[in-house]
């Protein structure tokens, strides 16, 4: 039993779309079909009458959420005896979340003398691990960086260069080893002022 799709069982993937393929079992009275699922656990073997029955030597289904699954094919003869499952563990991961981003300097939303904010953000748990960062930090509440807009970091921290007086937002979005790329990303609002009121206030 093997998957081109997924060919690595130790590997993580982001296509939920498999694709198996497998061999006739040697057998005395020949091989009369296959019946073919998924479940989240390898043992014990599905009921095959939870399973799809097919005659084909290949078989496509879709999983439906990220995670450790294992792909099941048991062979029935045209004696009707069946055989044990053949196993294979499939690794989905098509889906990324944005890290949860926090700053020591400032309140989010919050006026602040310090024109200079530092930014630390924790790493989302990812199946397949975190390859790293996209970062924005513009005048605009809902900008989503990404490869053709924003900085690529592999830390897990920013500080700003000056930034002029206003309202500004820093926003990060994570990329996954697999490569998937959080469809959100995280806004941080940051309010700057270092004027001074003006003098010219009139006595009583």
């Amino acid at each position: 039993l093997s998957s081109p799709s997924h060919p690595k069982s130790d590997a993580w993937y982001g296509q939920r779309q498999v694709t198996l393929l497998w061999k006739d079992p040697a057998d005395l009275s020949g091989i009369d079909g296959f019946y073919y699922g998924f479940d989240r656990k390898d043992h014990p073997a599905l009921d095959p009458s939870q399973m799809t029955w097919t005659t084909s030597r290949t078989a496509s289904f879709t999983l439906p959420e990220d995670g450790t699954w294992y792909a099941q094919v048991i062979a029935k003869d045209r004696a009707g005896n069946l055989s044990p499952a053949a196993t294979l563990q499939l690794q989905l991961d098509a889906s990324a979340k944005p890290p949860l981003v926090k700053s020591p300097t400032h309140t989010a939303g919050a006026w602040s003398a310090l024109n200079t904010p530092k930014f630390i953000w924790e790493k989302p748990e990812e199946l397949s691990g975190v390859e790293g960062y996209y970062l924005g930090l513009d005048a605009q509440p809902h900008s989503i960086p990404g490869p053709n807009a924003g900085k690529w970091s592999v830390e897990t921290s920013l500080t700003a260069p000056p930034l002029k007086d206003g309202k500004w937002y820093f926003h990060a979005v994570t990329k996954d080893r697999v490569g998937n790329i959080s469809a959100e990303a995280t806004h941080f609002p940051i309010l700057i002022d270092t004027t001074p009121p003006k003098t010219g206030m009139k006595a009583l």
